[in-house]
């Protein structure tokens, strides 16, 4: 009887045994499973964050390429340095102009006369070059007073004036380099000489109707035969204003606006556009001066 009873419970511990083996197998096997799922939830999880990622990283990059566009684009020479490199040209025809004045009374037969002022002008010049001891200003012929007799130039700046020597003029093209002993207060030589073309930003100071260091900024428009055609309002004054490109480098300089002849009372002016010498041009006139 004992011996059956120790039988049995050996076969119930055996049962238990195998029992409890195969549950904590289960229990394993659960666990590694469970192990694997995590896993591979972590492994998805790190795959999104990862696409997310570099969907960011493209924005960025977009973004960041837009803003160097748009920076480039609104890029452009400051109005300080502008006026640094620009200055007022004066000239003076030094025999005052002798008028009659047909409604005074006369004396003797012979009319009343009376002296004017001075003949004179007023345009714009660009340094190009300054040492220790000139500073050379580019211009135009008819602003240096060019092929005039007896006639006066100086160089006005700030409280100083400047009387200038005509040290260069172009056979053809309306150019020429004016000289200055010393250096002017505040001026500073253009950074260089370049060439724009049709929808380009360009940039200019000049001396709009007398008025001293006017700002203005258009595009350059085209072409009119070997000349620049540029789309900033021009007028008496704006003569030897140099036209700069987004980098601050001359690639024209105005000489003329377009005046054309009608039937009617008043001449069609351009005002609109100023007509310049072109970069190329520039570079060759002015290789002595700048590099």
């Amino acid at each position: 009887m004992i011996n059956k009873l120790l039988k049995f419970v050996g076969w119930i511990t055996l049962i238990a045994i195998l029992v409890f083996v195969v549950q904590s197998q289960l229990i394993i096997t659960t666990v590694v499973e469970n192990q694997n799922i995590l896993q591979e939830r972590q492994d998805r999880t790190l795959l999104i964050l990862n696409q997310q990622v570099q969907q960011l990283n493209k924005k960025i990059k977009q973004i960041d390429y837009n803003t160097s566009i748009i920076n480039q684009t609104m890029k452009k020479p400051s109005f300080e340095y502008l006026k640094s490199v620009t200055v007022a040209i004066q000239g003076v025809i030094n025999e005052p102009k002798v008028k009659e004045q047909p409604k005074k009374p006369q004396t003797n037969g012979v009319p009343v006369l009376y002296r004017d002022v001075k003949e004179g002008w007023i345009g714009t010049g660009v340094v190009v070059k300054i040492t220790e001891d000139f500073t050379y200003v580019l211009t135009n012929k008819h602003v240096a007073g060019v092929g005039r007799t007896n006639s006066t130039i100086s160089i006005l700046n700030s409280i100083q004036t400047k009387q200038a020597t005509i040290m260069k003029f172009h056979p053809y093209l309306d150019l020429a380099i004016i000289r200055v002993d010393g250096r002017l207060e505040g001026k500073l030589a253009i950074k260089g000489v370049s060439i724009s073309f049709p929808q380009d930003k360009v940039y200019l100071v000049g001396h709009h109707l007398g008025r001293k260091y006017i700002y203005g900024e258009g595009v350059f428009a085209g072409y009119d035969r070997i000349y620049d055609v540029i789309q900033i309002p021009c007028l008496y004054g704006n003569s030897g204003s140099g036209v700069f490109d987004k980098e601050g480098k001359l690639t024209s300089l105005i000489f003329a606006i377009t005046v054309i002849p009608s039937k009617g009372i008043f001449p069609i002016v351009d005002v609109a556009h100023g007509i310049a010498i072109n970069g190329i041009s520039l570079k060759i006139f002015l290789k002595e001066y700048v590099e």
